[in-house]
């Protein structure tokens, strides 16, 4: 987060407007040289494409760096991104305290996707900062942003309705794929290959209009639950190789190299998979064996011989979208979860606690824990303690806000797993809350290896150097200053170890 708000007030530009950039550009992953389907770069995917987005050669050029610097370096394409916000803005004649609402059209001419589609990008930026976030990479960095005050249009996310015949699938949007991306061949199908589009669904549809894409999908799936149908489900789409005659692709907006999906797209696909499979007569199973049933981009290439690719990466979550396709009530799933703590006049830093690996190296331990579910959750009755378990310590506050649950919480053990489950979690439909979330307590172990060694010393040291922003790993005393009361801390836990959570 210091390196957005750094660059945010650099130039002047709203932090929001950075942070969700990023989610949509690269789910904060540092993706480097490799370009999302919108043709964009590195963590903020800066643009240079072929509808005449042009934000990477023109923050280089503001920068006075190579562009190629500019997609490796994530902290540098982050301050690029914002110097060229910052250009547009000028150029508009934004007014920068007129609110977020005054950036669209700021941010429809960083999309470059051409008119429809920049606007639609627009739409899916303006979600987020209506819905805000919890999202987290695979470097356990966790990114928040609240809801923001922002006015979204009418039918915003939709796109434009195309005319002609109605789409084989009723809650899809018919918008069709030029011939030149598909053959006019009918055939039997007896598969659904999942893929992940490393990027949004409005850099799909762009990208899937163009013949130089020489490629297509079926069904073109949004984060918030919109689906586009791009090629009749009897002909053949373009996107699995061997596979392409005898199955039907469903392309999903956000990367393989996300740790988690929202619950809306599971859920707006799974309703897409099980009609395709009860239409075609498809096994509602996950087949990784080359037999019909339903398998992602990376099983398919592989049964092909073909060069392996990532899709749909190790973030999608086979089980829970398999139980969806059946109609199955599973209860809502984790995707995100912080230890959230105020370290003094520094204010509020989250770290995520999501993973096998997670830890939480601060004094104290969690006090408060925000967890994130697929999907709304409440409480049964009214909110108690009683409603969370841990493993160690005392719980002694629940709230539920949406898809987040807040845990107040004392006490864990400061060497050893926490394990928190939920018997008193429900969701919308009642079903309980099924998943449970562990993750390690070790005070001091500031790099996260599961010990506390002469590792974790060197990292607050290096913390500590002059103009250095604030560590919340290295903070371990929790008081807003990297000094010698975090080395003490470090070395009164010297040998201790936890051990993963399964």
């Amino acid at each position: 987060m210091p390196v957005f708000e750094r660059a945010a007030a650099e130039y002047q530009v709203p932090l929001p407007v950075l942070l969700v950039l990023a989610r949509l550009g690269s789910g904060f992953e540092d993706r480097g040289a490799e370009p999302t389907i919108e043709g964009g770069y590195g963590l903020m995917a800066l643009r240079d494409n072929a509808w005449e987005g042009d934000s990477l050669p023109a923050a280089a050029r503001i920068l006075q760096v190579e562009p190629e610097t500019l997609k490796k370096d994530a902290a540098l394409n982050i301050r690029g991104t914002a110097a060229v916000l910052d250009a547009y803005a000028a150029e508009a004649r934004i007014d920068r305290a007129a609110g977020l609402d005054a950036w669209r059209p700021v941010v429809v001419r960083y999309a470059g996707l051409g008119h429809e589609n920049s606007e639609l990008f627009a739409d899916e930026v303006w979600h987020w900062l209506a819905a805000g976030f919890v999202s987290g990479n695979r470097c356990r960095e966790t990114f928040h942003l609240p809801p923001q005050p922002v006015h979204r249009r009418p039918g915003a996310s939709a796109g434009v309705l195309v005319s002609g015949l109605p789409p084989d699938y009723q809650p899809a949007i018919w918008d069709p794929a030029p011939s030149c991306n598909y053959s006019a061949l009918q055939t039997d199908k007896d598969s659904v290959v999942i893929h992940m589009a490393e990027g949004t669904a409005a850099g799909v549809r762009a990208w899937y209009k163009t013949c130089s894409a020489s490629s297509s999908v079926h069904y073109v799936v949004s984060e918030i639950g919109t689906v586009w149908q791009m090629v009749r489900e009897s002909r053949v789409a373009w996107h699995a190789g061997c596979y392409n005659s005898r199955s039907i692709g469903i392309i999903h907006e956000g990367f393989s190299a996300s740790t988690g999906h929202p619950g809306a797209l599971y859920q707006s696909s799974s309703l897409l998979c099980r009609h395709l499979c009860r239409s075609w007569n498809i096994p509602m199973q996950h087949r990784v064996d080359g037999g019909p049933g339903i398998l992602g981009h990376s099983e398919a290439t592989e049964v092909c011989g073909e060069p392996n690719v990532a899709d749909p990466g190790l973030g999608w979550d086979w089980q829970d979208y398999i139980d969806r396709v059946n109609g199955g009530r599973g209860g809502p799933r984790i995707v995100a979860a912080v230890s959230r703590k105020e370290h003094g006049d520094a204010g509020l830093f989250d770290l995520g606690i999501h993973g096998a690996s997670a830890i939480e190296p601060r004094v104290g331990g969690p006090t408060l824990l925000v967890i994130t579910f697929s999907s709304a959750v409440h409480c049964v009755g009214v909110p108690v303690a009683s409603s969370v378990n841990v493993s160690s310590g005392q719980v002694t506050a629940v709230a539920a806000n949406g898809s987040d649950l807040l845990v107040r919480m004392n006490g864990a053990a400061v060497a050893g797993k926490l394990v928190v489950s939920f018997p008193g979690v429900v969701g919308d439909g009642g079903a309980p809350v099924s998943d449970a979330l562990c993750f390690g307590v070790l005070q001091g172990d500031v790099n996260a290896d599961g010990t506390v060694d002469r590792a974790d010393l060197s990292a607050v040291r290096q913390s500590m150097q002059p103009g250095s922003p604030l560590n919340p790993r290295c903070d371990v005393v929790v008081d807003g200053v990297l000094n010698s009361f975090d080395l003490i801390q470090v070395r009164s836990r010297f040998g201790r170890s936890v051990t993963p959570c399964p």
